[in-house]
């Protein structure tokens, strides 16, 4: 077994360090193939933070006879770590050295009972929003400007292993950990891409908001909780938010004229055919039936005259309880934008900055 040992200064990889601990430990293993009961692991790869150094451990077994051994070189070190980070290791890494490490009569329990966070995971759900082509870890790191030595994948490594087995040199030894070294500290660099599924639930602290009546526009600027490894941007019909480092801006349409508030039960009403308008039903029930029909939605509604704030309908849906208190307007019953009557003097930035934080949610 050769055991291969780096330091790199946590400097280079400040943007990671919120999302690692003094108590996680990122995993990355190499094989010989995708079957771990005839396959072996020939490289173990790993990462930890110790005071202000990023320490890297390499377990290379230079023979598929020594697997054995950097398994059981990798536990002994595992046991003192809560949380272990991988890139698809729930789906592979961790079942796949689970395996292995039956087959020789090892105890994995400790692998079994950490803490596991798999970056594939967290990434994979926000493919759409980030508009990522492919989810691979060398997709993830071209996709942050991330460039390494490494050109191959571990496919194309497989057929270098077996022929470094039969015959060790020094050429193939260094492609074989370089890849490896790579993924490990690539993995690292990422660590920041999980700063998206923050989103979710991150604090917003309103910085600028500018009504512009003749665009027709609320521009508003947010401080965030969370920083982001990339730009995104967001463009729907109610809103275009811009997510950059730790601020968010939002863009939202105003409305100035007249909407329409539809009641919310129009059985509760009657039409009036001369008059051509709706009336609650006890202010009509002396008008001759002949006068009157029961009153449809789309006519059950007042017309307001004011300034709107456009609303993502599908946020009214998901989150009622925060536009309680809130009336509705529309321009078209059938039409799907919403607006809140509002105005400058009014509109709270906290309030504001609730709402784009729920759009943030819905998203993330």
């Amino acid at each position: 077994m050769k055991l291969m040992e780096e330091t790199h200064p946590l400097s280079n990889f400040a943007n990671a360090m919120p999302y690692f601990s003094e108590q996680s430990l990122l995993l990355d293993i190499e094989t010989t193939g995708f079957d771990a009961k005839r396959q072996p692991i020939y490289l173990i790869g790993t990462a930890y933070r110790k005071e202000d150094a990023l320490k890297v451990v390499l377990y290379f077994a230079k023979t598929p006879h020594e697997e054995a051994e950097i398994l059981r070189a990798f536990l002994g070190q595992l046991a003192h770590y809560h949380e272990i980070i991988t890139f698809n290791g729930e789906g592979f890494d961790i079942p796949y050295l689970q395996k292995r490490c039956e087959k020789y009569g090892i105890a994995a329990e400790a692998l079994a009972a950490m803490t596991s966070i798999d970056l594939l995971r967290s990434i994979r759900t926000h493919k759409k929003v980030l508009h990522l082509d492919r989810c691979s870890q060398k997709s993830i790191e071209a996709y942050l400007g991330i460039e390494r030595e490494d050109t191959y994948d571990g496919g194309q490594l497989i057929e270098v292993y077996r022929r470094y087995a039969k015959q060790p040199n020094e050429a193939d030894e260094s492609l074989l950990l370089q890849h490896n070294l790579d993924d490990v500290c690539g993995m690292v660099r990422i660590l920041p891409m999980m700063g998206y599924a923050k989103l979710h639930d991150a604090a917003l602290t309103p910085d600028t908001m500018d009504w512009d009546e003749e665009a027709s526009l609320l521009t508003a600027s947010f401080f965030m909780n969370v920083s982001l490894p990339a730009p995104v941007r967001i463009h729907e019909e109610a809103y275009y938010l811009i997510l950059e480092n730790s601020r968010v801006k939002a863009a939202l349409p105003l409305f100035c004229g007249t909407l329409n508030y539809y009641f919310p039960y129009p059985a509760q009403y009657v039409y009036l055919l001369r008059e051509g308008t709706v009336v609650p039903k006890v202010l009509g029930a002396s008008i001759p039936a002949s006068e009157k029909r029961p009153a449809k939605q789309e006519e059950c509604f007042t017309a307001v005259n004011g300034d709107f704030l456009a609303i993502d309908g599908k946020l009214l849906r998901r989150f009622p309880r925060f536009f309680e208190g809130q009336r509705i307007f529309r321009k078209d019953y059938n039409k799907g934008t919403a607006y809140i009557k509002t105005d400058r003097a009014t509109l709270q930035a906290q309030w504001l900055a609730g709402y784009v934080g729920l759009l943030l949610n819905a998203y993330f």
